[in-house]
């Protein structure tokens, strides 16, 4: 299978939360890449959908008093089971 990706993925887990139309849903990062992030969620997310993506540093489980959350506008570019 060739890798279409423009950006290399690093492997790294980071807390998340995914804002669905007002619904909040937690979630961790798998990988990561300039152009997007993969994300292990409940959320029953549909492709092509735009949601509000939170990615938040955590020490031991603890949010991290340094580290600002990262949240941006996100568009679902794939599901997967």
């Amino acid at each position: 299978m060739d890798n279409r990706r423009k950006h290399a993925r690093f492997r790294t887990e980071v807390a998340a939360e995914i804002d669905v139309e007002g619904e909040i849903f937690a979630g961790r990062t798998r990988d990561v890449s300039q152009g997007g992030a993969s994300i292990v969620t409940d959320a029953k997310l549909l492709e092509g959908s735009t949601v509000t993506l939170t990615l938040i540093l955590t020490e031991d489980g603890i949010e991290s008093a340094q580290a600002e959350a990262l949240c941006t506008r996100a568009t679902v570019a794939w599901t997967a089971d």
